[in-house]
């Protein structure tokens, strides 16, 4: 990148924030920070998640004491479960980080996580020559530079039309 386009980084409308490792970057408009319109990849330490929910999966050999027990301990309720899946959705009355480190390690769970909020911002047309037409949306599909477009998705995400 050479001083031009780095200055032209500082000073635009967009900052760009970095994670600890300094390897992944999110990009957020300063103008509506958090509301995930002008948002990507968006690191785990900042992404949103429903209070007092965590999904959870049990091993396969995990007995209903251990399953009962580890609910019980967090003042859960099961809200649902998926059959295909075998997760199950818990609404807990203390906090997720706290659920997560108490029990990520347990000899009887799979998984422990957060009921991560996910927004699907992006309007993609589902036209199979779609990605041919890159004046609307250039990926750099064709050997061209990324992002030289029209920047259609992006506008039917706001607008598209009558």
């Amino acid at each position: 990148m050479d001083s031009l386009d780095k200055d032209i980084l500082e000073t635009s409308e967009f900052e760009t924030l970095r994670t600890a490792s300094d390897s992944d970057t999110t990009e957020r408009h300063r103008d509506h920070p958090g509301d995930g319109i002008a948002e990507s990849e968006t690191p785990p330490e900042v992404a949103e998640y429903a209070r007092n929910q965590v999904i959870v999966k049990f091993k396969s050999d995990a007995d209903s004491g251990d399953r009962n027990d580890i609910l019980n301990d967090l003042g859960g309720e099961v809200v649902e479960t998926t059959q295909n899946l075998g997760i199950q959705l818990w609404q807990i009355e203390g906090g997720v980080e706290s659920a997560i480190a108490a029990y990520e390690n347990h000899p009887a769970i799979e998984y422990i996580e957060p009921n991560y909020i996910v927004n699907i911002n992006s309007t993609i047309p589902n036209d199979p020559e779609f990605s041919q037409l890159w004046g609307l949306h250039n990926t750099g599909q064709t050997g061209g530079t990324p992002d030289a477009d029209i920047d259609a998705p992006e506008a039917w995400d706001v607008q598209t039309g009558n």
